[in-house]
């Protein structure tokens, strides 16, 4: 019998019979397959009430629920390509990844990379002789004796043998003993500040130290230590002190004392304060005089301080006899103290503070102002 020969009722049958081979419902659900016959040995979908299942056989391959989305559920090697296959997810390694000739992580008011264990963010790339890294690493301690650390490190290796050329990183730990030591390594150091030009402190390729830090008349840089019970300094630090000469561009000498500055170590009230004036002693033929500046003792009890700020009519040269401390001030014992003098050109000094209240002062070279700091005991 030709179709147009049957009933319509025959041609409705017919193909009701042959969609159920490929669309029908059972006790697990409603079935899709594309081969008829009920055939679920192939690719097929499975709806059910609280989910969609695409599957080959009886192995999920997909589900959509309505809280839960699993993609490549089969296999751990399975990829997820998207984007006209511009991007890809993939598991290496137990470590999800994503893959694309470039990837970013963007959100509009913040973004986060955290782990209970480590974090590590890192580049390399290789060229013909060398290979480069940059990375920063972070680690969260996983046991009691376990410490914290944060790495920032950058790496140039040669790829004949792996030897490290260059290096430089920033270690910060942390760890149950209470220490927290933090670590750096570089061929040189800067420190700029960008509120200001000139202000920096560098370790050079030499090992030489620069501190520069353009100051007004009257300021210092100290670096020393603190009593970490009384928040005071202590008996130990270097100090830099800016020196003005005549139309002369400020400069900073390195003044190394056992102490700061009294008045930042004893409140300047204690001490019996006196302008000295100073008598010269030494070569008859040097016109001794001082013009401006100020010979300072300051006392209390047997302690004394002294600070000098003087200049000169003319250079001095080398060697002199230049002050007589008075009586009550003398040192029990001789003292000494470094200074400098400074014109047009700086040079250290060694000034000696005898007991018998001579100052002598010792130079490398002539010029005319002279600053110093010094401490020490009477009898």
């Amino acid at each position: 019998m030709s179709d147009w020969e049957k009933t319509e009722g025959q041609q409705g049958l017919e193909q009701a019979t042959a969609t159920e081979q490929h669309f029908w419902t059972d006790a697990d659900g409603a079935h899709i397959s594309s081969t008829g016959d009920h055939d679920t040995s192939g690719f097929h979908q499975l709806l059910t009430s609280v989910k969609n299942v695409f599957m080959h056989g009886t192995t999920e391959l997909m589900t959509i629920s309505a809280d839960l989305i699993e993609l490549g559920k089969n296999s751990t090697s399975a990829v997820i390509k998207f984007c006209a296959g511009t991007g890809e997810i993939g598991v290496i390694d137990s470590m999800l990844t994503l893959f694309a000739d470039k990837v970013g992580v963007k959100g509009n008011s913040q973004a986060v990379l955290a782990s209970n264990g480590d974090v590590t963010a890192g580049a390399s790339k290789e060229n013909t002789t060398y290979t480069g890294l940059a990375q920063m690493a972070e680690h969260a301690p996983s046991s009691d004796t376990d410490y914290s650390y944060s790495l920032m490190q950058a790496r140039c290796t040669k790829n004949s043998d792996s030897s490290t050329v260059s290096e430089s990183y920033i270690n910060l730990t942390a760890k149950p003993d209470g220490t927290a030591p933090a670590t750096v390594k570089a061929s040189e150091i800067a420190m700029n500040s960008s509120a200001q030009t000139n202000k920096y402190i560098r370790v050079k390729t030499d090992s030489s130290i620069e501190v520069d830090c353009p100051h007004v008349e009257s300021q210092s840089i100290h670096i020393g230590s603190y009593n970490t019970s009384t928040g005071q300094p202590v008996d130990a630090g270097i100090t830099y002190i800016p020196i003005y000469g005549e139309a002369q561009t400020p400069a900073c000498y390195l003044n190394v004392q056992q102490i700061q500055t009294p008045s930042n170590l004893i409140p300047i009230e204690d001490f019996e304060s006196a302008i000295v004036p100073a008598t010269a002693t030494g070569s008859a033929n040097f016109p001794a005089d001082w013009t401006i500046g100020t010979f300072e003792l300051l006392k209390r009890g047997k302690e004394v301080c002294c600070r000098i700020d003087a200049t000169y009519k003319e250079d001095i040269t080398l060697d002199y006899d230049l002050f007589t401390i008075p009586s009550g001030f003398r040192p029990a014992s001789e003292a000494t103290a470094p200074g400098a003098w400074a014109t047009s050109n700086v040079y250290p000094a060694f000034v000696k503070f005898e007991s018998s209240g001579v100052v002598h002062v010792l130079s490398t070279g002539s010029s005319r102002r002279l600053t110093c700091i010094a401490k020490w005991m009477t009898a």
